[in-house]
């Protein structure tokens, strides 16, 4: 579906980025203002209410009288909470505190951006250079190099935000270069292409250890936190992966010979229960459930085949692993979707194989010039050429933003609320 305006008469445009949560989707305009649609009853999507937005609404600025929130350079949301980034290297979250998410503890809620605190409580957090927001906590990545954690998730349960330790809990962790937020666990990706780990109750990180055990694993280039487990491409091409950190030593990816490294890895993206890849070659490598070869389970990393099963997908650019399904772009623009129900082609169908994106109306050619795919929870979203936004998959809180709360078909004797198809998310009223 087409991201539309509210009045319906048009695309959202102007789309850089999009970030889609659990039951909430957010966009970051080339402008530097944030739209948000979807789930709101605790304030998740940030323009001054709790009421549900079925197509984009302007996040506004808490100061500027109902003015539109400005110079967002990063929006990242989580389950039940949505942050940003300014120009000035501030942080800014709103929705549910529940858990601390929010890094102020003077409110439960915010229906607008309302500050990160600095680890005092005296101030805002400033120097914030790049955040993740996980599903209950987030984390900064701040200019000096070290990072902040805040909520469920974080290092302690503080409802402030928490200067992360060195591994050695002397100090502070230093070097920093990404931060990567995940339900379970957040990682650090440093200068010197270590990576840090740690859990909710950890009291400092764990330096990752090469397999062997006695050193760090070094020359990481990527680095993707999936639900129960962590994996990394390394400046060699080959992945390394674990469960948690603590529970085991990384393992090496095998390749689908089982006896060598998986080679001319470039990309890595971990999902709930699936991982793939991206190689040099521009074609990708999926293990786990539903990688994308034609059948249902593979222990090794597989070829995502094309549509026909013949050989494989090529030209791959991008690749996205989500709950239960994953999607790739490739360099003609194209996108290909495989796993669970509805993968984005028109149909009800769980595919074992890629398939295109369809367009919009039945019968329509492939949606094209798309440049990225990013998973939620039940639903996914494509940045297309031209900074509109595509998106399909679970509509029951409007977080497509076409307009729509419901498109229901029967399954299984009940109905599931779902868009079939890429829809178009339309522009919002402004403030």
């Amino acid at each position: 579906t087409l991201v539309s305006d509210a009045a319906g008469s048009g695309p959202l445009t102007g789309v850089v980025a999009v970030a889609p949560g659990v039951r909430q989707t957010c966009a970051r305009l080339a402008s530097g203002e944030a739209r948000c649609w979807g789930r709101n009853h605790d304030g998740r999507l940030g323009d001054g209410t709790t009421a549900t937005h079925l197509r984009p609404t302007p996040v506004i600025d808490p100061y500027g009288e109902a003015q539109p929130f400005t110079g967002a350079v990063r929006v990242s949301a989580g389950a039940a909470h949505t942050c940003a980034i300014d120009g000035g290297h501030r942080a800014w979250c709103w929705g549910s505190n529940a858990f601390g998410a929010l890094a102020n503890p003077d409110v439960g809620l915010a229906d607008v951006p309302t500050p990160v605190l600095d680890p005092a409580g005296t101030g805002p957090l400033t120097g914030v250079a790049d955040l993740d927001a996980g599903w209950n906590h987030s984390c900064a990545v701040l200019t000096d190099g070290t990072a902040a954690c805040w909520g469920d998730g974080s290092l302690t349960d503080s409802p402030l935000p928490v200067p992360v330790p060195d591994t050695d809990g002397d100090g502070l962790l230093t070097g920093v270069r990404r931060i990567s937020a995940g339900e379970w666990e957040t990682c650090a990706l440093r200068e010197d292409a270590t990576v840090a780990c740690w859990s909710a109750g950890d009291h400092a990180p764990q330096v990752v250890l090469d397999v062997a055990g006695g050193s760090p694993l070094a020359d990481v280039v990527d680095l993707s936190v999936g639900d129960d487990h962590t994996c990394v491409a390394l400046a060699t091409g080959q992945a390394r992966c674990w469960y948690r950190t603590g529970g085991s030593l990384p393992q090496v990816v095998l390749g689908p010979s089982g006896t060598d490294p998986l080679e001319e890895v470039v990309a890595i993206s971990a999902g709930d229960d699936s991982t793939c890849v991206v190689l040099a070659s521009a074609q990708a490598r999926c293990w786990g459930n539903n990688p994308g070869d034609g059948t249902g389970s593979q222990p090794l990393p597989v070829a995502v085949s094309n549509a026909s099963g013949t050989g494989p997908l090529t030209g791959v650019t991008t690749v996205d692993v989500g709950q239960d399904r994953s999607c790739a772009t490739t360099a003609d623009g194209t996108a290909w979707c495989w796993g669970g129900l509805p993968v984005g082609d028109g149909t009800l169908t769980s595919r074992s194989r890629p398939v295109a994106l369809s367009g919009h109306y039945p019968g329509s050619p492939p949606l094209a010039g798309v440049t990225r795919v990013t998973t939620g929870g039940l639903h996914s979203c494509a940045t297309v050429a031209g900074g509109q936004v595509r998106c399909w998959g679970r509509n029951d809180r409007g977080q497509l933003g076409d307009g729509v709360a419901m498109n229901v078909l029967p399954l299984d004797g009940g109905s599931l609320v779902f868009q079939l198809r890429p829809t178009v998310v339309v522009r919002p009223s402004e403030p």
